[in-house]
């Protein structure tokens, strides 16, 4: 996958484009990406609490209240995805479509999992579903206080 990064206030901003054997990217030895079902919400809620517990701001919210802001306005599951570990879910992305644009609302791995590029293999997998469905443009939402460069990396390891 051949990425360009421009950053602004709003967070970074990806034209993803694809290659010939996109589609055999592969995640991380051990880590397999899937697609989110109904089940998941328990799960999607749970990875979504434990990631962000020590994030400066983050302030936890019932899981009925999770579920509320969650479905709101563009919601739709087929743009979420799970990274599973041994069968246990320890990664997540949400996102959404735009008028022209792919959106990276939520992206979270669990502490003990970070650093094994599965937050890179997750965008990359969300990338490459922004593409399919036309969308070359990828906006990634993130704080300043999080740097946005190991995101852009093609590399699997980052």
């Amino acid at each position: 996958m051949a990425l360009a990064c421009s950053d602004d206030a709003h967070g970074a901003r990806y034209q993803a484009g694809t290659r010939p054997g996109d589609d055999d990217a592969r995640p991380p030895e051990g880590v397999t990406i899937r697609s989110y079902s109904g089940a998941d919400e328990r799960v999607l809620y749970e990875l979504h609490q434990a990631a962000f517990a020590e994030h400066w701001g983050f302030h936890p919210v019932s899981f009925e209240r999770w579920n509320e802001l969650l479905h709101g306005e563009g919601w739709d599951p087929s743009l979420v995805f799970l990274a599973d570990v041994d069968g246990a879910s320890v990664g997540y992305l949400v996102g959404f479509l735009e008028e022209t644009s792919g959106f990276v609302g939520m992206l979270g791995v669990l502490k003990e999992h970070r650093g094994r590029g599965i937050a890179t293999a997750l965008l990359r997998h969300s990338f490459l579903d922004f593409a399919r469905r036309g969308r070359k443009d990828v906006r990634l939402a993130s704080t300043r206080r999080t740097p946005t460069a190991p995101f852009a990396s093609t590399n699997p390891s980052a």
